[in-house]
């Protein structure tokens, strides 16, 4: 899949193929619609928040998305990302898919 990763702490990300996700138990897998580049997301991929991600990592805190797999909820349920931890303690919203957790 595509997804828009960033290798260094730089705001200006890669637009490359990388692997799907693969959501643990407990969590969902959803296919994002759209994705928010915001002041947040900026301060996070260019190093300047106080938690940052491992590199190389997929950006945004933010999207709207679809779900396409999970336990705790039905597929097809439109679903809004925000926070913690997507996209700061793991990959973001710049990709087609992501892996998030449970569902509420």
């Amino acid at each position: 899949m595509l997804a828009a990763r960033f290798h260094c702490w730089d705001p200006t990300p890669i637009v490359e193929e990388v692997p799907n996700p693969s959501p643990i138990e407990g969590e969902s897998r959803i296919r994002l619609q759209t994705a928010v580049v915001d002041r947040l997301g900026l301060s996070i991929a260019g190093g300047h928040f106080p938690v940052t991600p491992p590199l190389p990592s997929v950006g945004s805190v933010e999207g709207y998305a679809v779900v396409v797999e999970s336990a705790s909820t039905t597929e097809g349920v439109r679903v809004i990302i925000r926070g913690t931890p997507v996209g700061v303690e793991r990959d973001g919203c710049w990709a087609k898919f992501a892996a998030v957790g449970a569902i509420r």
